[in-house]
């Protein structure tokens, strides 16, 4: 499988973003509003489409069984189960406990009482996804080895947004004093870590030179992700962008 082709034809296919019953079972509650901007509903769709594809073209199947890691609010858990996963919801006690979007498609959820410790059997999951969560455990180690006990042989660890290290916008928020992203990643840190702990890499991308989040693009939204998709794979300005991502399979 060409995997780089893949992930550029999925990310090019713009899908429209359908957070109607996701915004129609939250609060006013301005911890949600990010969830209220199109051009991060737009970034969560092409990271849950292009997953998708990923899944059905390697697995041969699509009945795919996978855990949400981390969910926080739960939006993605919705947004898999739309596209036909099997989704399994998990994140730490301590972390916002009120889920209402989980209830959208009566996803099950799991509690974790420990930092780095999974509740599963092992070979339980053929797929986890990491949307935002890998660079804020305490112990990466730790949570790399449980998450590849917990997937099937050949399984898949699809993480998202790692905080990278050259990106302007997080050196920009240290600038300013905000350190919500403490740790920042490098490709050689990546290729070399992963392998230790039983992973292969099959991709390694850049995304994310435009804010997704903490800007609002309104109706422009749909063109400037075209705009960052092709700054982030075609030219130099990719080694400024926000995150690092990759797809590893357990060996």
């Amino acid at each position: 499988m060409n995997y780089q082709k893949l992930r550029r034809q999925s990310f090019f296919q713009l899908q429209e973003p359908n957070f109607s019953e996701i915004l129609a079972a939250l609060s006013t509650d301005k911890k949600y509003d990010f969830l209220r901007n199109q051009a991060t509903q737009i970034s969560y769709t092409q990271f849950c489409f292009y997953a998708r594809n990923f899944c059905r073209a390697y697995f041969n199947t699509e009945k795919i069984q996978v855990l949400d890691w981390g969910c926080g609010h739960g939006q993605n858990s919705v947004l898999l189960d739309d596209l036909g996963f099997d989704v399994q919801a998990g994140d730490v006690i301590e972390c916002q406990s009120d889920r209402p979007l989980l209830a959208i498609k009566s996803i099950d959820f799991t509690a974790f009482n420990h930092q780095s410790r999974l509740p599963f059997d092992d070979q339980s999951f053929d797929a986890v996804f990491s949307f935002g969560v890998l660079e804020h455990v305490p112990d990466e180690i730790a949570s790399l080895k449980e998450i590849n006990r917990i997937l099937r042989p050949d399984g898949l660890f699809f993480c998202f947004n790692l905080p990278y290290f050259y990106s302007w916008g997080q050196r920009l928020a240290h600038l300013r004093g905000n350190y919500y992203h403490d740790r920042l990643y490098q490709e050689k840190y990546v290729k070399s870590t992963l392998p230790k702990y039983n992973y292969q890499l099959l991709d390694l991308w850049h995304l994310g030179f435009f804010p997704k989040v903490v800007v609002n693009y309104g109706r422009f939204s749909s063109s400037l992700e075209k705009l960052d998709q092709f700054l982030t794979n075609y030219t130099p300005l990719r080694y400024l962008a926000t995150s690092l991502n990759f797809v590893a399979r357990k060996k």
